[in-house]
Parts: structure tokens; C-alpha cells; sequence
């Protein structure tokens, strides 16, 4: 059947070809077929709409909260497929999607920040689109019941909720309404627990966050009332050591009282440490101490619990405000230095509260230095400025108007040759106690001891010096080091003597010794050559000396001969001669009390013999030998009326005696040959020395001082200044322009201290 051709559509169509110079349009035209039969036409197909991807926006969300994302505004409605994309998301954030090939999937963002979410919508016929929407999450802190003081809670504790709270807060105890928090910040609200029972309850913050909608807070407690009393007192002070004392009492005692500063750990206490100003006795508070310089400027607590034998406590909160001072470090010069023409001035300033530090050193009065540098160094001409010893003060001021103060002795020298450099400086507090050679004996302000060698700086500590107790008349000899003193090891008398070998070990010589027996104190120890004595000593009655040797740890007992009914016990002396130990003390022949009278004795080790040197019924102690002679003093029975003695002298092998002044002072030196004294006014005020040359006076003037004497060598004073005299050339030679502290002569020098300066001087 042939298809029915439309007449208008095919003269349209026809007029149109017949413009073409195609003439087979025409049979086109036609419609017909060359098999002679019509053809069905094709159906008409619609065009497919190309899809619009469309992301429903809103504005910001809370961490933990669900969120639908909705596409289902996308275009056309229907036959769309869905492929959701988390494209950026927080660092840190693990959100992801749920359901990511629905129209609406599900994100629970866990992060505060910005997320982005790609939507593409393909359609049937594989056209797609895109939409891109980024939003904000809030960060949101679950809240959570803070308690304003410790566990066990007592008295009235301050509540409130730390994180975000979107409402108001009712507040709940074992679900007894309490009352509604304050609008402020967290929702406080105060709970008086004096009224609840001891043990555990259950605090709730409901806070209301929609009409009908609430969020719970719980927290379970520990309340602890009890009889406990617990004061303080106000931090002593800004910096430094600053105290915080503590009163705490209950009816069933204490069993201890902690302080935690600033979170950190506890310091337990189990009894009162320290003693306040009204106690008279025992201690009566618990102490808690800040270093002030450790902890730093600045807003510190300090949480002290009291908790007595009933299990409860009481709690306090004190306020430790810290303000601490510059640290000054002054690097240069040293304390006690001796300088000429130029002084250099260097250190450092740093505060610890942020600002500028200004530093201003003076010396004397006048300023020579002032910086707001940090680190300073500076360098000020003293050419022409007199010799003596002037104050350097050195002060940094930090921007609260607090100040750190460091002065230092400076001598300024008259000549080049006098501004010596120390061989080390002293630490803070510390003190030479002996020198022989180039070794000096430091003590330390903790009691502890430890020998320097000045030429090489090694140092050997003395172990177990520091907990000794009543530590005295140090020595040295062959590099040992000797001392009486009390320690837990000292059980036979209430003093020991102690001696400390080259490596620092320690030695208990009375133990050791089979002469203690019978002694109360074992005493004075002196150190010659390799060889100590000691008194075994018992007050007034039978004692003798013990004499050791550090070679051979041989004891020897030297007893009191006949004749002397006491030996004394402090100042004698030794000396080894080849080989042989010449050993001379004193002791009382006669009278009692004040009206004793002494005389001197000699002791050698060869044979084993105490000779009595003098018997002139007076009052002959205090020997001294230098290995050649033997000099003491000698005075009226019951001492001179102005305090002065004669000085008696005698070969050590024995012979008739010198008498060298009769007006000397008590203290006199007799080393290496020379005899030196001095003799006070009003009689002839002098410093004299006598030698196998004769007599010298060395200084004429009242002001004169003996320092030291030893090898030949005597180190006197006189206004102010030092000087050396050499017995074998009978020169002075200026050696210090300020009075010096501890000064010894050995190993052919002077050593001495300027302040904490410590210096060696060839002689």
C-alpha cells in the first residue's frame, strides 16, 4: 500500500528543489521508491534535557552535629544519578560521607573550620553537572563541671561549666535543685557543702538548648567536712626566697599538709617545719618555700590540703605573686683585682618581665658606665688616680624600678708591676683555710673542703667533709690534709682528728689509734714534714699526744714526764730533722687555776724522751720550733697586766735562752730561721724579726701588722699597705697597696686573697 503524500508539503518541498541543478531531487520529491513501494516514515524523537546540579545552602553548623546535605534540587526532577564529593575538610578532621550516591547523604563534622562538597547529577543520557558549596563549622567544646577548689571538697566550692554552653543552666545536687547559674561566663554558681554528708554525690548542670530540649552535665564529688582549720599566712616577699606558712589543726590531729605550686607535684609534710615568731620552742607551722628566680616573674598559685586522721581536709588557695629582679652577671673585673692604668668593665643584664635593663656602674662616685645593652663591656682610664682600693659599684635597674647590686674591690696599683693577676677567684663564700707548696686548702660555704693546685688548677675534692660538724685547725703536710671534728664515726671522745690522703679519701686516725682510750676530746692537730700530733685530752689531769705518720701509720703515745701534772692542749709545735721528730709543748708544774705556773718541754722521736726545758716558777707556753730553735712566751704567774709577754728563745739541741723583747704581743711566728713579733704600744710599737743576723725593726709605726713568716721571708704591714722582708738581704719589697686577707709563705712564694681574688707571688 502505497503512503498517501501530503499535496501542500510536496509543492513546498518540490518548488524548493526545482531551484537545485540536482534533478534526482525531483525523484525525491517524488517519494517514490525504486522498488515501486512507500516507505513507514521514523518516529519522531524528542530532545533530552541537559541536567542542573543544585546544592541546598545554609549557614554554619556546630562540630558533632549530623548534617544532611539535600540535592535534591537539582534538575529534572526525575531519572538524575548523585555522586557527592568531600573535596577539603580541617587538618586533623576524620569526616566523611554517608551515603555519597543519594541526594541527600549525611556529614557529621568533628572539626571547627571550612568543609567543601562537590555534587555532580548525570542524567540517562550521560550529560552531567557540577555544583561546588563550601561552608563553616564551628568548633564546640563539650561542657564539663569545674570545681573551684580541691577534692574533698569542704565549705562553700564555687561551680561552673567549662566549654560552650548555648543556654541557661540549672544546677542539680543528688538531684535536689541547687538554683540557676549566673549569666555570666560558665554559669557559676556557689554549693555550700557544710550541710551534706561526707563521701560521694552527684552534681548535674542541665542546660536548656531549646524549648523542650535539654543537655546534661554530670560529675560525681567527694565532700570531706570536717573539724580541720586551715590558715595562712602572706607570701614573705616578691623574689628570692619567698616563705608561705601554714597553721592547720583538727580534732583528730593532722596527718599532713601539702603545698603544689602552680599544678606541679606536692610537697607532703607530716609535722610542722619551721618556727614562726610567736612560737617558743617546737616548731608550729608547715613551711612551704618559692625560689623565686626558678619559678619566674609573674602570677603564681600555690594549693595547699590539710588532711587529718579522719580522712577529711580542708583546702586553701594562696596567691604567690613573683617579681624578681635583674640578673647581673659582672664577668670582669674580679673582686679584689689589681689593676693599672685602664679598668675593664664587662657582663650582662637580662630580666626575666621583657623591657630594657639599664645598667650603671660607678666607681667611687663616678659614673663610668652607662648602657641599656643587654651584654656591656667598657674600659676606663685610672691614669693618675691614687693607689689604693676604691668600690666598683655595678647596678642594673629593670622597667618595674627593681635593681640588682654587685660591688667588687678594686685596687688600683701605683706601677705596672704591683697589678698582679689572680690564679683563680674564690666562689661566693668560700675561704682558704692553709696553703704548703702550690696547694691551698678551700672551704666551701656548705662545709665541704677541696684542695687546688695554683700552678696546674687541679682540684681534689675532701669527701665526706661537709657533714662533719665543729670542723677546725686545718692542715697540710706531704699533700694530706688534717682536721679535728665530730662526725657519726667519732663514738670513743666527743672531738676526733680526721685526715683526707692525696685522692680525697677520709680517715678516722683516733679510731685507728690504740692511744684514745681515756681521752675525752682528741684535739688541735698540728702537721709537720709528714707527721701529726694531736692532745688525748681530759681537762685538767693526766693526757698526753698522740703522734702519727702518714708513711708508716705508726701511732706513738708521747706521755707527760714527771714533774708535770697537765699537758697542754693547744698550741705546740714540731719539727722533723732528719728523720727525727722534735716535738715541744708545755705543761703545769705548780699552783692551780690562775695561779699556774707552766714550763716547756721537749720530745724527740729517737729516743723516745720528754726534757723539761725551763723551771722558773712562772708562766713559760706556746713553744714554737723551726727545726733550729725553740721560741715561747714567757710571763708573770697569772699573765702581764697589759697582755704583752716576753719572747724566749733556745737552740732546739739545747742551751742557754734569749730573752727577745719583753713587751711583745701574744702572737708571734717562728719559721725558717726568722723570728718575727710584734711589740704594742705604748712601749716601742714595732714589728721586729730577729735572725741569725740580729734584730730588724721592719715597721716603727703602731699601725704595723705580722701577717706571715716562713723561709727566710717575713710579710708585715703598715698603713695599709704590704710588704716582704728577706732575712738573708735584709730588703723590703712593696708587695700589695690594701690589706689582704689569709696570707701564707710557701713554696717560695707569698700566697694571699684580696676578697674573693686569689694570688701567688714569687718571693
Amino acid at each position: 500500500m502505497s503512503r498517501r503524500i501530503d499535496p501542500l508539503r510536496f509543492l513546498i518541498a518540490c518548488g524548493i528543489a526545482l531551484l537545485l541543478p540536482i534533478l534526482a531531487a525531483l525523484g525525491g520529491c517524488g517519494g517514490g521508491s525504486s522498488g515501486g513501494g512507500n516507505a513507514a516514515p521514523a518516529p519522531e524523537v524528542p530532545a533530552t534535557e541537559a541536567p542542573a546540579a543544585s546544592i541546598a545552602r545554609f549557614t554554619t553548623v556546630n562540630t558533632n552535629t549530623t548534617v544532611t546535605l539535600d540535592g535534591s534540587g537539582s534538575a529534572p526532577a526525575a531519572g538524575l544519578g548523585y555522586q557527592w564529593t568531600l573535596t577539603s575538610r580541617p587538618a586533623g578532621s576524620s569526616a566523611t560521607l554517608t551515603n555519597p550516591t543519594s541526594a541527600t547523604p549525611v556529614i557529621t563534622p568533628d572539626i571547627g573550620g571550612t568543609y567543601t562538597v562537590v555534587l555532580t547529577v548525570t542524567n540517562s543520557a550521560g550529560q552531567s553537572a557540577v555544583d561546588t558549596f563550601t561552608f563553616t563549622v564551628v568548633q564546640v567544646t563539650d561542657p564539663a563541671i569545674v570545681l573551684g577548689s580541691a577534692e574533698p571538697l569542704s565549705g562553700s566550692v564555687p561551680l561552673s561549666l567549662s566549654g560552650t554552653v548555648a543556654g541557661s543552666v540549672t544546677w542539680y545536687v543528688d538531684l535536689m535543685l541547687l538554683g540557676t547559674g549566673s549569666s555570666t561566663t560558665g554559669a557559676p554558681i556557689t554549693w555550700n557543702t557544710a550541710s551534706y554528708t561526707n563521701g560521694s554525690h552527684s552534681i548535674i548542670a542541665r542546660i536548656q538548648v531549646g524549648a523542650n530540649s535539654y543537655q546534661e552535665v554530670r560529675r560525681t564529688v567527694t565532700v570531706g567536712n570536717s573539724s580541720v582549720t586551715l590558715l595562712t599566712a602572706t607570701p614573705s616577699g616578691t623574689t628570692g626566697t619567698i616563705n608561705i606558712d601554714a597553721r592547720a589543726s583538727s580534732g583528730y590531729g593532722i596527718t599532713s599538709v601539702s603545698g603544689s605550686l602552680d599544678g606541679g607535684p606536692a610537697t607532703v609534710l607530716t609535722a610542722p617545719n619551721a618556727c614562726s615568731r610567736f612560737c617558743s620552742g617546737s616548731n608550729d607551722v608547715y613551711r612551704f618555700t618559692v625560689t623565686a628566680g626558678v619559678v619566674g616573674s609573674g602570677s603564681h598559685t600555690l594549693v595547699i590540703v590539710a588532711t587529718d586522721n579522719n580522712g577529711s581536709g580542708r583546702t586553701l588557695t594562696v596567691p604567690v605573686p613573683v617579681s624578681n629582679a635583674p640578673v647581673l652577671t659582672l664577668d670582669g673585673p674580679t673582686d679584689g683585682a689589681l689593676v693599672n692604668g685602664t679598668l675593664r668593665i664587662n657582663g650582662n643584664a637580662v630580666t626575666d618581665k621583657g623591657g630594657t635593663v639599664t645598667t650603671v656602674a660607678r666607681l667611687g662616685d663616678v659614673q663610668v658606665l652607662g648602657t641599656t645593652l643587654g651584654s656591656f663591656d667598657a674600659v676606663y682610664d685610672i691614669t693618675g688616680i691614687a693607689a689604693r682600693d676604691y668600690t666598683l659599684t655595678v647596678t642594673a635597674t629593670d622597667k618595674d624600678g627593681l635593681s640588682s647590686v654587685v660591688t667588687r674591690k678594686v685596687v688600683i696599683t701605683s706601677s705596672p708591676a704591683l697589678s698582679h693577676t689572680p690564679v683563680f677567684t674564690l666562689p661566693p663564700g668560700a675561704s682558704l683555710l692553709a696553703a704548703e707548696g702550690t696547694q691551698v686548702l678551700v672551704a666551701t660555704p656548705g662545709g665541704g673542703a677541696y684542695l687546688r693546685d695554683l700552678v696546674s688548677g687541679t682540684e681534689v675534692v675532701l669527701r665526706n667533709a661537709a657533714g662533719i660538724q665543729y670542723a677546725t685547725d686545718w692542715q697540710i703536710s706531704a699533700g694530706r690534709v688534717y682536721a679535728q671534728a665530730k662526725d657519726s664515726d667519732c663514738t670513743p671522745t666527743f672531738n676526733c682528728i680526721y685526715s683526707w690522703d692525696v685522692s680525697g679519701t677520709r680517715s678516722n686516725l683516733s679510731t685507728a689509734s690504740p692511744h684514745t682510750t681515756g681521752s675525752a676530746y682528741q684535739e688541735n692537730p698540728v702537721a709537720r714534714g709528714g707527721f701529726v700530733v694531736w692532745t688525748n685530752w681530759n681537762g685538767p689531769n693526766t693526757g698526753s699526744y698522740t703522734l702519727h705518720e702518714a708513711a708508716t701509720g705508726r701511732f706513738t703515745r708521747i706521755s707527760q714526764p714527771a714533774g708535770i701534772n697537765y699537758v697542754g692542749n693547744t698550741d705546740y709545735d714540731l719539727a722533723v730533722v732528719g728523720g727525727v721528730v722534735h716535738f715541744v709543748y708545755w705543761g703545769q708544774t705548780g699552783g692551780s687555776g690562775t695561779s699556774s705556773t707552766f714550763d716547756i718541754v721537749r720530745w724527740q722521736s729517737d729516743t723516745g724522751v720528754s726534757t723539761r726545758l725551763t723551771s722558773d716558777g712562772v708562766r713559760n707556753i706556746y713553744p714554737q720550733t723551726d727545726g733550729m730553735r725553740i721560741a715561747w712566751q714567757r710571763s708573770p704567774v697569772g699573765g702581764s697586766v697589759d697582755g704583752t709577754v716576753s719572747l724566749i728563745t733556745q737552740p732546739l739541741s739545747g742551751g742557754a735562752s734569749t730573752t727577745l723583747a719583753s713587751g711583745a704581743s701574744a702572737s708571734f711566728l717562728l719559721r725558717g730561721g726568722v723570728l718575727a713579733w710584734r711589740e704594742p704600744a705604748p712601749t716601742s710599737p714595732a714589728v721586729k724579726a730577729a735572725s741569725a743576723a740580729g734584730t730588724t725593726v721592719l715597721s716603727p709605726l703602731s699601725s704595723g701588722v705580722l701577717y706571715a713568716s716562713g723561709e727566710g721571708k717575713v710579710i708585715y704591714g703598715e698603713t695599709g699597705w704590704v710588704y716582704s722582708w728577706n732575712s738573708a738581704t735584709g730588703l723590703r719589697t712593696l708587695r700589695l697597696e690594701t690589706a689582704p686577707g689569709a696570707v701564707f709563705v710557701t713554696g717560695g712564694a707569698m700566697i694571699f686573697t684580696v676578697n674573693s681574688a686569689v694570688y701567688r707571688v714569687g718571693l
